[in-house]
């Protein structure tokens, strides 16, 4: 409290505007943002406040006036430059994207955010060299993990060798939090072994890394590691084995510190495989699944709607439950590709193929196998199955030649590309 009255009107202002969303329980972005909105009303000259009021906002369209209002108060503002860029990433303007970066970075030379938010925008897109240059311009500029996955994704798309992007996930790993050193190590094992078509290495060591992982308390950590565990004993075709390994997932749940990202949450795929091998029931499944949309809070509700059914695709009733529960948003460029996969496949599946090939594009053009190497390829298999829908065959046979490309193996994916190329 003795801090508190030392600030300054306006300070105390902002602060007061903050607590919504940090101090409540739960979180109120909503009011926050309408608190900033009245308060950059009364300081229209205040470049910060104007600023942290679209970013608290996170509407595009309308906050956008108040980024260019900061940027005109202060041209030299880095951070401004740089969540107009976001901004405009958000919205599909791709050039005006790179021309706020570049903005940002003339600004602020070592501004590392906005060249590792620049190799974000450029790993969507699937321009793996634009990706690897920004991607090591933030390198040289400080360490950071989150660049170096986006390194390693542009190097794998350029098909660099094995060798060659253990280098990198060696520096990914040193550049990590000591705690979360050993589980990115070994989630990262696991994905380059799928990578490389080494599916009984990817396996085994994903057998190894879940039960590691039994008694971390962050629900994260180990969702990561069972998503492996279950996605690889459905390519082996071992519908019990990925049901043993969900339910044991489930069971603990209770115990784990939730988290805050739907995406990083295993519990929608984990409920559709314990329902497949005769685990839990399919009332249950849906039940589960109904209070997990519940729970989760993310921006934006059609990728959420998306993670939630995506696993459960080939049951006709959480179809139809899907079919009701569809989110009435617009569909854009988002910024999380493997998301965009998920709710692309529950569209072709209820029929809507244009919106769907318009998500899977994003997510089978993205540079992020090494991030979920078994979402990024399916979306492949499953922009074949769209495009394929709509007559362009040509087309398909490349996306599904794409799967073999990448895995090899007989798997039960490489499986359905290879009768598609066929076809």
């Amino acid at each position: 409290m003795q801090l508190r009255g030392e600030l300054s009107a306006r300070d105390g202002a902002m602060l007061r505007a903050l607590e919504p969303m940090v101090s409540f329980d739960p979180p109120d972005r909503g009011e926050s943002a309408r608190r900033f909105r009245a308060l950059r009303d009364e300081h229209r000259d205040d470049a910060e406040i104007q600023l942290v009021s679209a970013i608290v906002s996170r509407d595009d369209d309308k906050d956008t006036a108040a980024i260019e209002r900061a940027i005109a108060i202060d041209p030299d503002y880095a951070d401004a430059w740089c969540t107009l860029a976001m901004a405009h990433a958000r919205r599909g303007r791709n050039d005006e994207a790179r021309v706020a970066f570049e903005r940002c970075v003339a600004v602020s030379p070592h501004a590392i955010d906005a060249y590792v938010e620049l190799a974000a925008l450029e790993v969507r897109l699937g321009d793996h060299g634009a990706a690897e240059r920004a991607a090591r311009r933030a390198l040289a500029i400080g360490p950071s993990a989150t660049a170096h996955m986006y390194l390693l994704g542009a190097m794998h798309a350029r098909k660099s060798r094995l060798e060659s992007l253990r280098v990198v996930t060696r520096a990914m790993v040193a550049a990590a939090q000591a705690d979360e050193a050993p589980i990115l190590a070994a989630r990262l094992d696991v994905a380059l072994a799928v990578l490389f078509g080494d599916f009984a290495t990817a396996r085994a060591r994903a057998a190894e890394c879940n039960a590691a992982l039994a008694d971390v308390p962050t629900l994260a950590a180990h969702s990561h590691a069972v998503s492996a565990v279950v996605h690889l004993a459905n390519e082996a075709g071992d519908v019990a084995g990925a049901g043993a390994a969900a339910i044991d997932f489930l069971d603990a749940r209770a115990m784990r510190i939730e988290s805050r990202k739907a995406s990083a949450d295993a519990t929608p795929l984990c409920l559709a495989a314990a329902r497949r091998a005769g685990l839990l029931d399919a009332a249950t499944e849906r039940a589960e699944r109904a209070d997990w949309l519940a729970r989760s809070r993310v921006a934006n509700e059609l990728l959420t709607w998306g993670l939630a059914f995506a696993p459960a695709v080939d049951d006709p009733v959480a179809l139809e439950e899907a079919r009701r529960t569809l989110p009435d948003v617009p569909i854009l460029p988002y910024s999380e590709p493997l998301s965009c996969a998920d709710a692309g496949v529950v569209l072709l599946r209820l029929g809507d193929v244009d919106r769907a090939v318009t998500l899977l594009d994003v997510a089978a053009r993205a540079c992020v196998a090494p991030q979920d190497p078994f979402r990024s390829t399916h979306a492949s298999l499953w922009l074949a199955e769209a495009r394929a829908s709509r007559g362009e065959h040509d087309l398909a046979r490349a996306a599904a030649q794409r799967v073999l490309d990448r895995w090899g193996a007989t798997t039960c994916t490489t499986a359905d590309a290879a009768r598609r190329i066929a076809a």
